[in-house]
């Protein structure tokens, strides 16, 4: 069962650099009275449409494959044309750096699986080592492109080497397209 409703930005069919595209964050941080079904878009319209949070702005950089400070319209064009989602469907805790757990993880595979159906993504962009190496133990997801970037908060994040695995997914989609 889905917990966390992602955010679906109100373009998000029309896509954003030729593709619709899934930004799949780890999970969510926070106490009982942030376990609810809109937990996920309230932290995307509280700190994504706008500046102040580095985890949003550095997302929002990599999708304009720009390293300047994007503006508020920026932002809210960037945030209205993708959705967001964690994969784990539980608070792991209170503060970050905590790891779900093994349940966690399993039982997280099938709202997944949901969301891409309803969804139906063309790029998924995995933020981090971690949810990238976990995403082995989901079923094969056809048609979907996948890119993955280091976290926006690991300390060796790099705009240089997400912008470049952002391009090689984007490219890829656009010789299947034009393969079609």
């Amino acid at each position: 069962m889905i917990q966390f409703t992602p955010h679906v930005g109100i373009d998000y069919r029309s896509g954003l650099n030729g593709a619709k595209t899934l930004v799949l964050g780890l999970s969510h941080y926070g106490d009982e009275g942030d376990n609810h079904k809109n937990f996920t878009r309230e932290v995307v319209e509280e700190h994504a449409y706008k500046s102040g949070n580095s985890f949003f702005t550095k997302i929002t950089k990599v999708l304009l494959l720009s390293k300047d400070e994007p503006t508020d319209e920026e932002r809210i064009a960037v945030w209205g044309s993708v959705a967001f989602y964690n994969y784990v469907q539980d608070l792991v805790g209170t503060e970050s750096r905590i790891s779900p757990t093994k349940e966690m993880w399993e039982k997280s595979i099938n709202p997944f699986i949901e969301v891409i159906g309803d969804l139906k993504p063309q790029l998924i962009i995995v933020l981090g080592s971690q949810l990238w190496n976990e995403l082995d133990h989901i079923p094969a997801i056809p048609d979907v492109e996948w890119c993955w970037i280091k976290h926006p908060s690991a300390p060796n994040f790099s705009y240089d080497e997400s912008f470049n695995n952002y391009k090689k997914s984007l490219d890829s989609l656009k010789r299947k397209s034009d393969s079609i």
